[in-house]
C-alpha cells in the first residue's frame, strides 16, 4: 500500500534545534524531546509546502522500518534511592491462589509503571511528551470528524500512536507516527480508500507493517467484518491474511498459543505491556469462534472457523478465567530486581481483573449460544464491586459522601459494565440487584445530561472526546442505551418503568448521526441500530 511521505525536502533548523540534537546524543530524555520537536517542526509547513508528496500509488513504498527502532535498555539500573524499597501488593488482594495472585486495579497501575521504568530510565517523561502532542492532534481529528470528514487513515494512525505510548516504550517510532498523524489530519477529507477491505482480506492500510502491529489491523478489521455480516453481505476479498502460515489465528492451535503468549507480559525485559494485544486477540477470536462462526462458514471467506476451533478456544479461555470474580485479565512478571513485600511464588507472576477483556469474551460467548460463558453471577457482582477501580479494571467512578457517583461516567465503559450486569442479572443476590439498579439509574442520568449529549431543536448530538472516533462515539452511546433497554417500550431488566421521551431522543440521534456521513468502522452499524430502535417513518 502506498503511504504519504511527510516532506519531500526537510526544512532547515535553527541553532536551538541543533543544540537540542547535540545534547540529545548524551541524554535519552532530551533525545525523545528532540524527536518530538523535530516532528512538529518538520510538519509545520506540511499544509502549504508544494513539495509535500500527495498520497500516491507506489506499490511497496513504506515510510516505516520492518521493525520498530527501539531505545536501548539503560546500561545501569536507576540509583538505589530512586527505586522502591519494597512493592507491597498484599492489601487488598482480590484473589490468591498458589499459582496466580490477583491484584486490584490501583496496585496494577503502580506495578506497570514501575516495570516500564525498570526497562527504560526516563520512561514517564518521554511518555508525557508524546501524550501531550497526541492529545492536541486527537482533538483536531475529532473536530474535523465532527464536521463530516471521515479521516479513516488519520484515525488508524491515531490508534497506533495511542497504543505505542500507552503500552510500549517505542517513543522514537511514536514521534515518527505523530508526524504522520499531523500530516493526515491536515490533509483532511473522507479518506474513504483507507476504510475499505484490502486485498489481503483485512482492513487498516494506514497501520505500520509488521507482526508487531498485526493486532491493530485485526482489531480494526473486526469492525469491518461485523459491518459486513450485519448486512448479510459477502466480503469483497477472502481473508487470506488470517489463513496464511504466518497468521497467529490460522488454526485453533495457533490461536490458543497466541493467546497464552499474550496473557503474560514481561515489561522489565522487553518494554511491552501486552494487555492491549491480548484484548484484540481474544476479542477477535471469540467473535469469530462463538458469535460469527456460522457466518464465516457460509460466506466462503478463505478462513475456516469450525466447532473444533470454538471448542479449543473455549477450553483455553476457561482456564484463564478467575472463578471468584468471573473476570479475565493480563498477567505480569515481577523481576527479582523489584523487591516485593509479599511472596507471590517462585514464578513471580501477578494477575489482574480487566473489564474490557471480560466484556468482549462474555458478550461474544453469550451471543454465540453453544459455548456460554461461565461464572456470570460472580462477573456481575465484581462489576459492581470494582466500579471505583481505574480503567481498564473498573469504571473509575468517584463516590460522593452520600454514596452516589459524581464523576467518571463514560458511555463506552458504561456500555461494557451494563452488558455484564444484564448477562448475570438473574444470578445476583437481592442486595446486589439493588446496587445495580442504583448504578444503572445514575449511568442513564449521566448519559442524558449535558456532559454526554446536547439537544438542539429536534437534533440530539453526542458529546465526543477522548480516544474514540466520532463514529465510535455514537456507536457506544447508542449501544449503551440499547444495553439498558432505554428505547424499549416495555420496562428493561433492571427497572419497572420506561423513560418518557426516549423515542424523541432516539429520533434526535438519528438526525445528528446522519449528518456526520460515517462510512467506516463500527460506527457504520449505528444506522441499523437506530432503525430498529426508532424507524425513520416513526420520527416524522
Amino acid at each position: 500500500r502506498s503511504r504519504r511521505t511527510r516532506m519531500a525536502s526537510r526544512p532547515k533548523r535553527g541553532a536551538v534545534g541543533r543544540w537540542i540534537r547535540l545534547t540529545a546524543v548524551r541524554s535519552p530524555v532530551l533525545r525523545s524531546l528532540c524527536l518530538l520537536f523535530m516532528a512538529i517542526d518538520a510538519n509545520s509547513g506540511a499544509a502549504t509546502s508544494p513539495k509535500l508528496a500527495r498520497v500516491g500509488t507506489r506499490p511497496g513504498h513504506s515510510l516505516f522500518p520492518s521493525k520498530p527502532r527501539l531505545y536501548p535498555a539503560p546500561a545501569h539500573p536507576p540509583p538505589a534511592q530512586n527505586r522502591p524499597k519494597a512493592f507491597d501488593i498484599s492489601a487488598p488482594w482480590i484473589e490468591s491462589t498458589p499459582e496466580i495472585p490477583l491484584v486490584n486495579g490501583r496496585t496494577a497501575e503502580r506495578l506497570i509503571a514501575m516495570l516500564h521504568t525498570e526497562h527504560m530510565a526516563g520512561y514517564a517523561t518521554q511518555r508525557k511528551a508524546v501524550a501531550g502532542r497526541y492529545a492536541v492532534l486527537q482533538a483536531a481529528l475529532l473536530a474535523k470528524q465532527g464536521q463530516g470528514e471521515g479521516l479513516a487513515c488519520a484515525q488508524q494512525i491515531a490508534q497506533e500512536v495511542h497504543w505505542l505510548y500507552h503500552y510500549t516504550d517505542w517513543f522514537d517510532l511514536a514521534v515518527v507516527r505523530l508526524g504522520d498523524l499531523n500530516a493526515s489530519v491536515r490533509e483532511g477529507g473522507q479518506q474513504a480508500w483507507a476504510g475499505v477491505q484490502q486485498q489481503d482480506g483485512l482492513w487498516g492500510p494506514c497501520f505500520s507493517p509488521g507482526s508487531q502491529f498485526f493486532h491493530l489491523r485485526l482489531s480494526y478489521s473486526m469492525d469491518g467484518i461485523q459491518v459486513a455480516f450485519s448486512r448479510n453481505a459477502t466480503l469483497e476479498h477472502p481473508l487470506t491474511a488470517l489463513a496464511n502460515a504466518s497468521s497467529p489465528v490460522r488454526d485453533p492451535e495457533a490461536a490458543v498459543a497466541w493467546i497464552n503468549h499474550l496473557y503474560t507480559s514481561d515489561i522489565a525485559s522487553d518494554g511491552v505491556d501486552r494487555r492491549s494485544e491480548l484484548n484484540s486477540a481474544v476479542s477477535f477470536v471469540a467473535l469469530a469462534a462463538f458469535w460469527y462462526r456460522g457466518a464465516f462458514g457460509k460466506l466462503t471467506t478463505g478462513w475456516t472457523v469450525d466447532e473444533a476451533y470454538a471448542t479449543a478456544v473455549a477450553h483455553a479461555l476457561d482456564g484463564l478465567q478467575s472463578p471468584s470474580t468471573g473476570y479475565y485479565g493480563a498477567r505480569y512478571v515481577v523481576p527479582p530486581s523489584l523487591p516485593l513485600a509479599h511472596d507471590v511464588g517462585g514464578e513471580r507472576v501477578v494477575g489482574t481483573a480487566d473489564l474490557s477483556i471480560t466484556f468482549h469474551i462474555t458478550r461474544y460467548r453469550t451471543n454465540g449460544g453453544d459455548h456460554p460463558p461461565k461464572y456470570v453471577g460472580p462477573t456481575a457482582s465484581w462489576t459492581l464491586a470494582s466500579v471505583e477501580e481505574p480503567y481498564p479494571y473498573g469504571l473509575e467512578l468517584t463516590r460522593a459522601q452520600n454514596g452516589t457517583f459524581v464523576d467518571g461516567f463514560d458511555n463506552h465503559n458504561d456500555y461494557d459494565a451494563a452488558t455484564l450486569l444484564g448477562i448475570g442479572w438473574d444470578e445476583l443476590a437481592s442486595p446486589d440487584q439493588a446496587s445495580g439498579r442504583s448504578l444503572l439509574a445514575q449511568m442513564q442520568s449521566w448519559a442524558l445530561g449535558s456532559a454526554s449529549m446536547e439537544r438542539r431543536g429536534n437534533t440530539t448530538e453526542l458529546v465526543c472526546a477522548g480516544d474514540d472516533s466520532i463514529g465510535d462515539c455514537y456507536y457506544f452511546g447508542v449501544a449503551f442505551f440499547d444495553s439498558i433497554g432505554f428505547f424499549r417500550t416495555s420496562p428493561p431488566f433492571w427497572s419497572n418503568t420506561t423513560y418518557f421521551g426516549a423515542h424523541a431522543i432516539c429520533c434526535g440521534l438519528r438526525e445528528a448521526f446522519e449528518s456526520l456521513h460515517v462510512d467506516s468502522g463500527i460506527g457504520v452499524t449505528v444506522g441499523p441500530r437506530l432503525d430498529a430502535d426508532c424507524p425513520a417513518p416513526s420520527c416524522g
